[in-house]
């Protein structure tokens, strides 16, 4: 998908970006020039402002199958676009319009939506591919450990559990998660997880299920409880069943965790 939007940009000699139908960013290229307010919040939280987000589903840009040419209100803090609609509306291709984008333009970011559309595709089927996968391996089948290995996932693995696990980072399940990556690239999710203790090999994931659901029963607010570091409470965790309450949860050695 950056690709994409490189390769469009370098063509167009404009800035492009990519997002999802709900206005999510996908991809971007660089911006010689300083982006305007909503293209660079769109580029730190990767979604559009919600105002903005109103206004476009207000006009009708959902059920466009056509390139639409665009003006917000300046208040809402984005200047003038075209959006190309992706085929199957998938999400938009955008340009700035600044006044060069005339039909070979538009044809050459119809291409660009056509092909994002397939790498789009391509991916959602890789992650129904890999939530199955990921079911599979939990559920103890071993050879869901290789066919996961073969498609890039390495060892060492924690399991995470929790209420929000979507993030780029996991590889989901149905209400637990794979992760590889280090302690503080678990920290860095933001999430309020529970994480098993790390596993050498993929095939002891399920083992590290029930240590990671417990943890989770310990979880506080934006931080993640590792049951490695749990030491007696790993004897209360059991008993639990439900999320500590405030007044135990205060108690919780939150900066070891």
């Amino acid at each position: 998908m950056q690709e994409l939007a490189d390769a469009l940009a370098e063509r167009l000699g404009t800035p492009v970006a990519i997002e999802d139908r709900r206005y999510r960013m996908l991809a971007y290229s660089a911006h010689a020039e300083a982006p305007d307010r909503v293209r660079l919040a769109s580029i730190l939280t990767r979604e559009a402002p919600a105002e903005l987000a109103a206004w476009l589903d207000a006009h009708g840009l959902p059920d466009a199958d056509a390139p639409v040419r665009l003006a917000p209100p300046p208040a809402l803090g984005m200047g003038p676009r075209v959006a190309v609609p992706i085929p199957g509306r998938l999400g938009y291709v955008w340009l700035v319009d600044d006044g060069t984008v005339g039909p070979a333009e538009l044809a050459a970011a119809g291409a660009t939506a056509a092909a994002a559309a397939e790498a789009i595709r391509a991916r959602r089927e890789a992650e129904r591919t890999d939530r199955a996968l990921v079911r599979a391996l939990l559920r103890g089948e071993p050879e869901a450990a290789q066919k996961l290995r073969e498609r890039g996932l390495r060892d060492p693995v924690r399991v995470v559990a929790g209420p929000d696990l979507a993030h780029r980072r996991l590889v989901t399940g149905d209400g637990a998660a794979l992760f590889a990556g280090t302690d503080a690239d678990l920290d860095a999710l933001g999430l309020a997880l529970g994480a098993s203790a790390p596993r050498d090999r993929l095939e002891d994931a399920p083992a590290a299920l029930r240590e990671a659901e417990l943890a989770a029963s310990l979880r506080g607010q934006g931080r993640v409880v590792r049951w490695e570091r749990l030491g007696a409470l790993q004897l209360l965790a059991p008993l639990a069943g439900a999320p500590v309450p405030d007044s135990l949860a205060r108690l919780l050695p939150h900066p070891e965790l």
